[in-house]
């Protein structure tokens, strides 16, 4: 059985169709059987070689019988309803190319299993006011509230998804739904190796025990719960030569068992988040004893170890399309984020791919200017085929966001005048386009956004059969690993906590987005640099193809910021160091983006990417962070306070900023 077959690239079934092809004989004489599974409506995956024609040829290659099936097991009517009314893309995507339309084919009316006839559900489109106080994405996740509230998604104990077209959109909603109290994630690979204290701690074991002779790791060690594993004189700590000498008699399952009964032994309390987090390492810990990895290979095995989790029950799902495939959910959300970019976005543009009459790649033409693309035949047909897949792949992904509900969906859209425009070249096009001349509003207006409904099927209170049952999320942060009677910690951010609440001031986050994404590309270029060769620069500084190499280049023709990268060859750097101490009775987690030791002193270096009108005004915001970190390092390393210095680059105001 093949599944998911639409999604099956050229070189994928160059691979495994000799094996079908004998299989295909032994069919014939009744000695097995093949069953191909897929949809092409679904064919999210062509941006990674997936061929969706490959499932339209499969039948005849092999000689199957072939059956569709236009009935959904998933959704109520009401949901199929706007299915219907939306991907039958002939009549809904005027103006998108005649060959993505006829990829799509004809569109079968979807009808719900018989189990499911009858169920109340709804389907609606909603549409913020129009308003210069507030910004459209605000009144657009306003609008997304209104609805949990109404329907008491989260009370009810729904499943409520809210899917989106990119990550960065789903940071946008998650940011705006926490800060006004709405319990709300976005799903995620969770690198469970080191997504908790505990991880991270046991990350530090082992590169003492590859490296004991790294006073850095020492320190972060000494400065951890897991001290008394590893200092002399405490009952439950054991020297360095006899954790190795266990780990290399008895392997990575045997140390995990003893840190775990050590760590038992001196009173350690772990929560349930926790001991899920250790089952994962002695889980791994077994399975590489079974293939035998160095030490090296196993921090980094942990380090990327990577799971797909979620949420906890009473939280609000966010996850882009592509991750929802698959999946169902009682509600589903789809807010239009940002500008409505069309399918065939020019911006994303780089080649052109030439096939032959076997459909293989010919070559790969990189794309020229527009002028020249749309004007030299050759290149214009080029163009449109390339604007056709990516129209049809646009199709698939609104015909997947469409049916991941069970019981409703809603779509929420800013305002916009129609205009009665001709083309639907867009998602969101494509949305007004289909319900335009349905008529389908009603009067009902959404109390703090004031969305007006443009369009409506089902029944509007089809929630009132789920009674309200207020659900308690289960509490699955660490903030008490460890539990040390007498006392008990709490784990903090330095760059999460107010000024009132701890000795440290964090830096709020903002939750847009694109500044989030900017500041995470922007520290990534940073941690490129090593050292700089102000006369052999690397080629992303003399042409940087991205707006954070833009950035890091301006910045790194500032003297002040480039001698921060300039440090003698005695000099120890550390990018993106990790940090997991005790700093009085706070248990302090954070990241220094760049940590340089040199002679007995120590450079601080925090790379700030948030507007400020001064470095006055930076100062105010980071300084008891930055102080924090040279507390812990100066414990860590022994290095006095008043040889730590502590240095903000700030990419808003290009200079550097020293921290007293």
């Amino acid at each position: 059985m093949l599944d998911e077959f639409q999604d099956t690239s050229q070189p994928q079934w160059r691979v495994i169709k000799p094996f079908l092809d004998d299989l295909a004989e032994s069919k014939a004489g009744n000695e097995g059987s093949i069953f191909v599974v897929g949809d092409i409506k679904q064919s999210v995956y062509q941006w990674r070689g997936g061929d969706p024609e490959l499932f339209r040829s499969v039948s005849s290659q092999l000689q199957l019988e072939q059956r569709g099936m236009s009935t959904s097991y998933r959704s109520v009517q009401p949901v199929l309803d706007l299915v219907n009314d939306i991907c039958d893309y002939a009549r809904t995507a005027p103006g998108c190319e005649t060959a993505a339309l006829e990829q799509w084919g004809e569109y079968p009316e979807h009808r719900c299993a018989p189990h499911l006839e009858g169920r109340p559900g709804a389907s609606q489109i909603w549409q913020a006011p129009k308003t210069e106080n507030v910004s459209a994405n605000d009144l657009v996740c306003q609008a997304a509230a209104d609805i949990l509230e109404r329907t008491g998604a989260l009370r009810r104990g729904l499943e409520t998804a809210i899917l989106v077209s990119t990550k960065n959109q789903a940071l946008v909603i998650k940011g705006w739904l926490t800060d006004h109290g709405i319990p709300a994630e976005v799903c995620d690979d969770v690198p469970v190796g080191v997504d908790s204290p505990l991880g991270k701690n046991l990350l530090y074991f082992f590169r003492w025990l590859l490296m004991p002779g790294d006073p850095f790791v020492v320190g972060l060690l000494t400065h951890s719960p897991l001290r008394p594993l590893i200092t002399p004189g405490c009952p439950e700590s054991m020297e360095w030569k006899e954790w190795r000498f266990l780990l290399e008699r008895d392997g990575y399952a045997a140390v995990m068992e003893e840190l775990e009964r050590r760590l038992l032994r001196g009173g350690t309390e772990l929560t349930d988040f926790h001991r899920d987090r250790l089952a994962v390492w002695q889980n791994e810990a077994e399975q590489v004893d079974e293939q035998g990895v160095s030490l090296d290979e196993w921090i980094r095995r942990m380090e990327d170890l990577t799971r797909r989790e979620d949420p906890a029950a009473g939280i609000v799902r966010i996850m882009t399309i592509h991750k929802s495939k698959g999946l169902g959910f009682d509600i589903v959300i789809l807010p239009q984020i940002g500008r409505d970019t069309p399918f065939a976005d020019g911006r994303h543009l780089t080649h052109f791919i030439k096939k032959n009459e076997e459909d293989r790649m010919e070559g790969i033409v990189l794309a020229p200017s527009r002028h020249v693309y749309t004007n030299i035949p050759q290149f214009r047909q080029l163009y449109g085929e390339w604007r056709a897949r990516q129209q049809f792949d646009g199709f698939c992904k609104l015909y997947v966001a469409l049916t991941r509900a069970k019981r409703a969906t809603y779509v929420i859209l800013p305002y916009r005048e129609d205009k009665g425009e001709e083309t639907a070249d867009s998602m969101w096009k494509v949305v007004r386009s289909s319900i335009r001349s349905l008529n389908r509003g009603t009067e009902d207006i959404l109390p703090e956004s004031g969305a007006s409904c443009l369009y409506s099927r089902g029944l509007e209170g089809w929630y009132a059969e789920f009674p309200e049952i207020i659900q308690k999320r289960a509490e699955e942060s660490a903030l008490e690993w460890p539990t040390q009677k007498p006392l008990a910690r709490e784990r903090i951010s330095p760059s999460g906590l107010s000024e009132e609440a701890s000795p440290l001031r964090g830096e709020k986050h903002a939750g847009a987005g694109k500044a989030a994404a900017l500041g995470s590309a922007v520290h990534a270029v940073f941690e490129r640099i090593t050292r700089w060769d102000d006369e052999n620069k690397p080629e992303w500084a003399l042409h940087p193809a991205t707006e954070a190499e833009r950035i890091v280049a301006e910045c790194m023709e500032i003297p002040s910021i480039r001698g921060l990268f300039t440090s003698p060859e005695t000099a120890r750097i550390m990018k993106e160091q990790r940090i997991e101490a005790i700093d009085g009775n706070n248990w302090i987690s954070g990241i220094i983006d760049r940590l340089i030791l040199d002679d007995g002193a120590a450079v601080i270096v925090d790379f700030k990417t948030d507007h400020a009108e001064s470095p006055e005004q930076l100062r105010e915001r980071h300084s008891n962070q930055l102080n924090a970190y040279a507390r812990i390092v100066s414990r860590i390393t022994g290095i006095p306070l008043e040889r730590i210095t502590r240095i903000i680059v700030s990419t808003c105001l290009k200079e550097t900023v020293p921290i007293q």
